[in-house]
């Protein structure tokens, strides 16, 4: 249970240091090699406020990459036996990709945070 708890808290540190610096390094538009355009802090929150959504059903899964893109979209990938499963937010939708072993993936928009989390789960199974 200890061990738990102390992973539980160190995913949450590594995660808020992640949206942490994402945050401030897009708050402007011209961010990065390739210029992106600003990410508003809205968008931010509701990438994060998915991740603690994760962290609600308990389930155990390794930390996701965050990653701002240039476009304006927020990326969070997770990488299992070689594939990868990746949700995108943009401003007011979400899409999960798959790409199974670095081939030509697909993407599909997702409704809300519960068919996000459904989409993860089968991709852990």
């Amino acid at each position: 249970m200890l061990l738990n708890i102390k992973k539980r808290i160190q995913d949450i540190c590594e995660i808020e240091n992640c949206f942490h610096y994402g945050i401030k390094e897009t708050r402007n538009s011209g961010w990065g090699n390739e210029r992106g355009v600003e990410i508003p802090y809205t968008q931010w929150q509701k990438a994060r406020s998915f991740f603690y959504f994760l962290m609600d059903k308990n389930i155990d899964i390794q930390v996701p990459r965050i990653n701002p893109c240039a476009d304006g979209t927020i990326h969070m990938s997770w990488i299992n036996n070689g594939d990868i499963c990746g949700l995108e937010f943009d401003q007011d939708k979400i899409f999960w990709s798959f790409s199974p072993k670095l081939e030509p993936g697909i993407i599909i928009e997702v409704k809300d945070f519960y068919e996000a989390y459904e989409f993860l789960q089968n991709f852990f199974k």
